[in-house]
Protein backbone atom coordinates (compact mmCIF):
# COMPACT_ATOMS: atom_id res chain seq x y z
CA UNK A 1 0.00 0.00 0.00
CA UNK A 2 3.11 2.52 1.37
CA UNK A 3 4.74 2.08 -2.26
CA UNK A 4 0.99 2.54 -4.20
CA UNK A 5 0.63 6.02 -2.44
CA UNK A 6 4.32 7.09 -3.24
CA UNK A 7 3.68 6.36 -6.45
CA UNK A 8 0.48 8.05 -6.75
CA UNK A 9 1.97 11.03 -4.95
CA UNK A 10 4.75 10.64 -7.86
CA UNK A 11 3.00 10.86 -10.71
CA UNK A 12 0.63 14.18 -9.18
CA UNK A 13 3.87 16.04 -8.69
CA UNK A 14 5.25 15.05 -12.12
CA UNK A 15 2.00 15.91 -13.44
CA UNK A 16 2.12 19.89 -11.75
CA UNK A 17 5.72 20.50 -12.28
CA UNK A 18 4.84 19.54 -16.18
CA UNK A 19 2.27 21.90 -16.14
CA UNK A 20 4.39 24.72 -14.08
CA UNK A 21 7.02 23.80 -15.95
CA UNK A 22 7.23 23.91 -19.79
CA UNK A 23 10.00 21.61 -21.48
CA UNK A 24 11.66 23.25 -24.93
CA UNK A 25 8.40 21.91 -26.72
CA UNK A 26 5.74 22.56 -25.48
CA UNK A 27 4.45 25.59 -28.22
CA UNK A 28 3.20 28.91 -26.76
CA UNK A 29 -0.54 29.18 -27.21
CA UNK A 30 -0.49 32.21 -27.89
CA UNK A 31 2.33 33.54 -25.47
CA UNK A 32 5.79 32.44 -24.65
CA UNK A 33 8.45 33.52 -21.68
CA UNK A 34 11.39 33.77 -21.03
CA UNK A 35 12.72 30.92 -18.16
CA UNK A 36 15.96 30.41 -15.93
CA UNK A 37 17.45 27.52 -16.89
CA UNK A 38 20.46 25.02 -15.58
CA UNK A 39 23.45 24.20 -17.23
CA UNK A 40 21.81 21.24 -18.34
CA UNK A 41 19.06 23.37 -19.88
CA UNK A 42 15.94 22.05 -17.89
CA UNK A 43 13.89 25.31 -16.60
CA UNK A 44 14.20 26.05 -12.99
CA UNK A 45 10.69 27.24 -12.21
CA UNK A 46 11.90 30.89 -12.28
CA UNK A 47 10.31 33.35 -14.33
CA UNK A 48 12.07 36.09 -15.85
CA UNK A 49 10.78 39.28 -14.66
CA UNK A 50 11.30 42.96 -15.09
CA UNK A 51 10.72 46.31 -13.12
CA UNK A 52 7.80 48.22 -13.91
CA UNK A 53 6.00 50.97 -11.99
CA UNK A 54 7.82 49.84 -9.02
CA UNK A 55 6.29 46.04 -9.65
CA UNK A 56 7.77 43.04 -10.55
CA UNK A 57 6.19 42.33 -13.80
CA UNK A 58 6.86 39.01 -15.60
CA UNK A 59 6.55 39.43 -19.38
CA UNK A 60 4.86 37.29 -21.43
CA UNK A 61 5.68 37.55 -25.33
CA UNK A 62 2.77 36.89 -28.25
CA UNK A 63 5.74 35.33 -30.75
CA UNK A 64 8.48 33.01 -30.41
CA UNK A 65 10.66 35.69 -32.47
CA UNK A 66 9.85 38.74 -30.20
CA UNK A 67 10.98 36.34 -26.93
CA UNK A 68 13.84 35.44 -29.02
CA UNK A 69 14.96 38.66 -30.17
CA UNK A 70 14.46 40.46 -26.38
CA UNK A 71 16.24 37.44 -25.01
CA UNK A 72 19.45 38.14 -27.37
CA UNK A 73 19.02 41.80 -26.00
CA UNK A 74 19.27 40.95 -22.80
CA UNK A 75 22.79 39.44 -22.73
CA UNK A 76 21.49 36.43 -20.49
CA UNK A 77 22.86 33.09 -21.17
CA UNK A 78 21.04 31.32 -18.14
CA UNK A 79 17.67 31.70 -19.88
CA UNK A 80 15.70 30.09 -22.34
CA UNK A 81 12.59 31.02 -24.42
CA UNK A 82 9.32 28.37 -23.41
CA UNK A 83 5.80 28.02 -24.53
CA UNK A 84 3.26 28.97 -22.98
CA UNK A 85 0.65 26.30 -23.61
CA UNK A 86 -3.18 27.19 -22.44
CA UNK A 87 -2.76 24.78 -19.40
CA UNK A 88 0.45 26.71 -18.19
CA UNK A 89 -1.65 30.14 -18.87
CA UNK A 90 -4.81 29.40 -17.01
CA UNK A 91 -2.18 28.84 -14.25
CA UNK A 92 -0.82 32.08 -14.59
CA UNK A 93 -3.63 34.10 -14.84
CA UNK A 94 -5.46 32.22 -11.40
CA UNK A 95 -1.79 33.89 -10.04
CA UNK A 96 -2.41 37.33 -11.15
CA UNK A 97 -6.11 37.02 -9.93
CA UNK A 98 -4.75 35.68 -6.49
CA UNK A 99 -2.32 38.93 -6.19
CA UNK A 100 0.70 36.66 -6.42
CA UNK A 101 2.20 37.62 -9.66
CA UNK A 102 1.66 40.30 -12.37
CA UNK A 103 1.79 39.53 -15.92
CA UNK A 104 2.36 41.82 -18.78
CA UNK A 105 2.22 41.66 -22.59
CA UNK A 106 6.11 42.49 -24.06
CA UNK A 107 5.29 44.54 -27.41
CA UNK A 108 7.64 46.40 -29.60
CA UNK A 109 8.08 49.99 -28.77
CA UNK A 110 9.88 52.14 -30.58
CA UNK A 111 10.23 55.17 -28.16
CA UNK A 112 11.73 53.02 -25.70
CA UNK A 113 15.54 52.34 -25.33
CA UNK A 114 15.52 49.08 -25.59
CA UNK A 115 12.79 48.89 -27.88
CA UNK A 116 10.32 47.06 -25.98
CA UNK A 117 7.49 48.16 -23.54
CA UNK A 118 5.43 46.02 -20.89
CA UNK A 119 1.57 46.80 -21.26
CA UNK A 120 0.22 45.73 -17.93
CA UNK A 121 -3.35 43.56 -18.56
CA UNK A 122 -5.76 42.43 -15.99
CA UNK A 123 -5.91 38.54 -15.83
CA UNK A 124 -9.57 39.37 -17.72
CA UNK A 125 -8.16 41.39 -20.77
CA UNK A 126 -5.61 38.43 -21.13
CA UNK A 127 -8.26 36.16 -21.22
CA UNK A 128 -9.83 38.37 -24.20
CA UNK A 129 -6.71 38.72 -25.56
CA UNK A 130 -6.75 34.79 -26.20
CA UNK A 131 -9.96 34.70 -27.30
CA UNK A 132 -9.33 37.14 -30.05
CA UNK A 133 -6.42 35.35 -31.08
CA UNK A 134 -8.83 32.61 -31.79
CA UNK A 135 -7.45 30.64 -28.75
CA UNK A 136 -9.77 29.06 -25.65
CA UNK A 137 -9.39 28.72 -22.64
CA UNK A 138 -12.25 26.25 -21.68
CA UNK A 139 -11.11 23.49 -23.36
CA UNK A 140 -7.66 22.79 -21.06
Amino acid sequence: MEKHVFEITRRCLQRSLSVMLPGPDVVGEPFWALMSIEPDGETNGNYYAVWQEGKRIVPLYPGRKLAQDYLAKTGEHDLAVRGISKEHLRVLLEFQKRGWIQLGVCVPVAASPTGYGVYLPTAEDIERMVKELGYSLDDV
